[in-house]
């Protein structure tokens, strides 16, 4: 409810005003939210490896964005940018630019202040890397790609008993991987995944500004293809989530399509052995049906109700299958499995992140 309601009764005025909850209360709850999410999965932290928290490799990048902004005629003018021309010749500009760059003792915050106000793809990439510590405090280690590879799953190996860590890859290297050369977040992903010493503690996730939200599935299918990884061991989740929604609750979202995901995947991996096995038997069933049976079934009923042929093989099979569904799923032991699996996913889901969705789910429509 967007716009308020006046109502007039017995002579009097009542005006009904819409709720519009708090930019920072949104926040809290997102925050609030996804701390409950990692604490159900017993998550001890996460672990974000990202090229961009080495911040004093973004000087070039910072100098770029400005110069594009005079460029396009346009200025900031807040927080220290008021230091700067933006009439001056171009390699003056650029040369205050760096000084004001230089003398800054929070790069991070005049780096932040040029992303959001461009709000573009590539701010989307650095606006997570400068903010999620703030929100999110200690339950967040950062890394550079090099950090990480000098770790040697410390971190993850000082878990104690029961605790898992949530490991998110950005997927494009360009700073901070002077040990990694070549390699980008898909690659340190699926060694962690193929390692057996640290592999089950962890879930993983890649975390990039190279897909959006709507189409982070098929961007997991791609990398699983494209660099060998199993699909079902990692999700892909849209920086656009976080840097494009100040109550970053599409962000927590996300986490929880990232720890939904494996116990999404058991649930339809245990659905698949129900359904092969009702199929094989529903198959042997038909193929002991005799040929005048099976004749009089198909062919005759068909032709006496005016009926497809195919339609009524369909029919068949459906109630064949359908029986030995339910007579499989009546093993004490499936049925608990295969509920459990879906009380486990239930209480994940309950967990509201104050998420809407901004595009329909093309595969429900």
């Amino acid at each position: 409810m967007d716009e308020k309601i006046i109502i007039n009764a017995n002579g009097e005025t009542l005006e009904i005003k819409p709720f519009v909850e708090s930019l920072e209360a949104a926040r809290k709850h997102a925050i609030e939210s996804t701390n409950n999410l990692l604490e159900l999965e017993q998550i001890a932290f996460v672990i974000y490896v990202d090229d961009k928290f080495d911040v004093s490799a973004q000087k070039e990048e910072f100098k770029a964005r400005l110069s594009r902004l005079k460029n396009n005629g346009n200025s900031i003018t807040t927080n220290g940018f008021d230091e700067l021309n933006w009439e001056d010749p171009e390699p003056k500009f650029e040369s205050d630019v760096l000084r004001l760059w230089e003398q800054s003792t929070n790069k991070a915050d005049l780096l932040l202040e040029v992303c959001r106000y461009l709000k573009d793809d590539d701010g989307a990439n650095i606006i997570p890397v400068l903010e999620i510590k703030e929100h999110y405090g200690e339950k967040i280690k950062t890394m550079t790609p090099d950090e990480w590879v000098l770790d040697k799953y410390s971190l993850i190996k000082g878990l104690n008993s029961g605790e898992r860590a949530l490991c998110l890859f950005d997927f494009e290297f360009q700073h901070g991987n002077s040990l990694i050369h070549g390699k980008n977040g898909a690659h340190l992903a699926k060694e962690l995944i193929e390692s057996t010493e640290v592999s089950n503690r962890t879930i993983c996730g890649i975390f990039s500004h190279k897909f959006s939200e709507t189409n982070e599935d098929e961007h997991r299918k791609r990398y699983a293809q494209d660099y060998s990884i199993d699909a079902k061991c990692f999700y892909t989740v849209s920086k656009n989530r976080y840097a494009f929604d100040p109550q970053i609750c599409g962000f927590a979202e996300g986490i929880k399509n990232l720890l939904l995901h494996p116990h999404v995947e058991e649930l339809k991996e245990k659905a698949l052995e129900i359904l092969k096995e009702s199929n094989s038997k529903a198959s042997q069933k038909i193929i002991d049906i005799s040929p005048a049976t099976f004749n009089q079934i198909i062919q005759k009923s068909s032709l006496k109700e005016g009926a497809w042929e195919i339609s009524t093989l369909f029919r068949l099979y459906g109630i064949l299958s359908k029986e030995e569904n339910f007579n499989i799923i009546s093993d004490a032991a499936k049925r608990q499995s295969f509920n459990e699996s879906v009380t486990r996913i239930r209480k994940i889901d309950l967990i509201d992140t104050g998420y809407n969705a901004v595009s329909k789910n093309q595969q429900l429509i």
